[in-house]
């Protein structure tokens, strides 16, 4: 499965990282005490982080990922203007 976290004017990138974390970890069937157990992450903490209350590191959304049997890749597209197109 794919998850694209499209950011545009208006559109805050803490919500988007908010549900591709709180995906992982119910896609992969545990609790947050759970992923906080294999993490080493504060429970209250991946709880703010799925609220999007808090926006994480990429290394504390790797170990998310890590442990919930995700893998993350990253890309960036240059953006499309009505002036840019030939």
């Amino acid at each position: 499965m794919e998850v694209r976290i499209v950011t545009r004017d208006g559109i805050d990138l803490a919500v988007g990282v908010a549900e591709l974390a709180l995906l992982m970890r119910t896609e992969c069937g545990i609790s947050q005490s759970e992923l906080a157990r294999r993490t080493g992450i504060a429970q209250p903490y991946l709880s703010a982080i799925e609220r999007g209350a808090r926006t994480p590191t990429l290394q504390t959304l790797q170990r998310i990922a890590r442990n919930t049997d995700h893998q993350l890749v990253f890309a960036a597209e240059p953006q499309r203007s009505p002036d840019m197109i030939p």
